[in-house]
């Protein structure tokens, strides 16, 4: 970075990625940065700071509490090493975390898949929050469904409810997600899962048909929405206009 800010005869302003306890990369230690002689050319404007690993602390071993109250004390460690004047940015936090921090030395906090809380994010400390994005797609059959092989076996399966008595196809499918409509639609372990034509088993009281759409609740939110094209928002009834989502890469 020192020789590309030379290189544009430019200032590159940066902020150092510290572990905070999730050990997924970064400075291990303050003295490390203290250590370190900053090229000419680049400004540091602080830390960042990452905690993903607190809401899954057992607490046997002090649950996440402990957790983010030692992600905050090990932030404080690398803060200390800094300048006056490299202290703008003092982030730490992700969905799932952020919230739960009380006082600390932190200046800003990230919320990114929060705002849209895929299910890997119901989490206590985003009570708050509502499911914002989901998958639509078309219901191509609905049927009575019938494995392959003798009809005696499907009937078996069904009377002991291991296959459902009704089902019915979606376009596309094994996405990283779950069926929140219609009711009770869930898949099938005797059919799998399919990226083409997905099999869903469904309530006897459902009521489809060929277009009508299903929906499901992606449990992740990047992971998924790149897979699809621009977001269709929908509010008062309509969609009322398109979101593109960031290429993958």
């Amino acid at each position: 970075y020192g020789a590309l800010a030379a290189a544009l005869d430019a200032e590159l302003r940066f902020a150092f990625e510290v572990d905070v306890g999730l050990h997924r990369g970064g400075f291990s230690s303050p003295a490390e940065i203290k250590a370190l002689t900053i090229p000419k050319g680049l400004r540091c404007e602080g830390i960042m700071a990452y905690e993903a690993h607190a809401p899954e602390i057992p607490g046997l071993f002090g649950g996440a509490a402990k957790a983010l109250k030692q992600a905050s004390a090990k932030a404080a460690e690398f803060v200390a090493v800094l300048g006056p004047d490299q202290r703008r940015i003092l982030n730490i936090g992700g969905s799932r975390t952020a919230l739960l921090h009380g006082s600390g030395v932190a200046n800003e906090v990230s919320i990114g898949s929060a705002f849209v809380l895929p299910k890997d994010f119901d989490t206590p400390g985003l009570d708050g929050f509502q499911p914002a994005a989901f998958i639509a797609t078309s219901i191509l059959k609905a049927l009575d469904p019938v494995l392959p092989g003798p009809a005696a076996v499907s009937r078996t399966l069904q009377a002991l409810g291991l296959f459902p008595r009704k089902g019915c196809y979606l376009y596309g499918g094994k996405w990283m997600a779950e069926p929140v409509f219609p009711k009770g639609m869930k898949p099938n372990g005797l059919v799998g899962l399919s990226s083409n034509q997905q099999f869903m088993g469904l309530p006897a009281g459902a009521n489809v048909k060929p277009g009508d759409y299903a929906f499901l609740r992606p449990t992740q939110s990047e992971a998924v929405l790149q897979h699809f094209g621009a977001i269709a928002v929908f509010s008062d009834g309509r969609i009322v206009e398109f979101w593109p989502t960031l290429p993958m890469g």
